[in-house]
């Protein structure tokens, strides 16, 4: 059992160093990464878990696009191929959206992955423009 004391404190800290940009500071002093920092405060939420199966969905999910665009390329008659773009499109707007969510829009675009983060909503935007 944990002291409710100890357990909001711990609560403080956790939001203090998620919510502030004194995280980058501390991990200096630390001798760690920020993105340590971030990962120990977030590893049990919900959104980690979601974080955690993200990457391997959409790997899929691209690996499909590619996929599509080869057989649209050789049947290009069929009228579905606006509704499989329309879905990747979604898919790829929905996991920016989410990540946005979940880092912060500093963290997302100025912390560690901020180069695959940039080029993800840049493809994201891409998409939307193009359907």
């Amino acid at each position: 059992d944990v002291d409710k004391g100890v357990l909001a404190s711990v609560k403080a800290l956790r939001a203090f160093f998620r919510d502030c940009s004194h995280a980058r500071v501390l991990a200096e002093a630390a001798d760690v990464n920020a993105w340590e920092i971030n990962a120990a405060v977030h590893e049990k939420t919900l959104g980690a878990k979601i974080l955690k199966k993200l990457d391997p969905i959409m790997g899929f999910i691209i690996f499909c696009n590619a996929v599509v665009i080869g057989l649209s390329l050789d049947y290009s008659t069929w009228n579905g191929w606006e509704i499989l773009e329309y879905f990747f499109v979604i898919s790829y707007v929905l996991e920016v959206s989410f990540k946005v969510w979940y880092f912060g829009a500093s963290e997302f675009f100025l912390g560690v992955d901020w180069n695959w983060n940039v080029f993800d909503t840049c493809l994201a935007g891409l998409g939307i423009v193009d359907v």
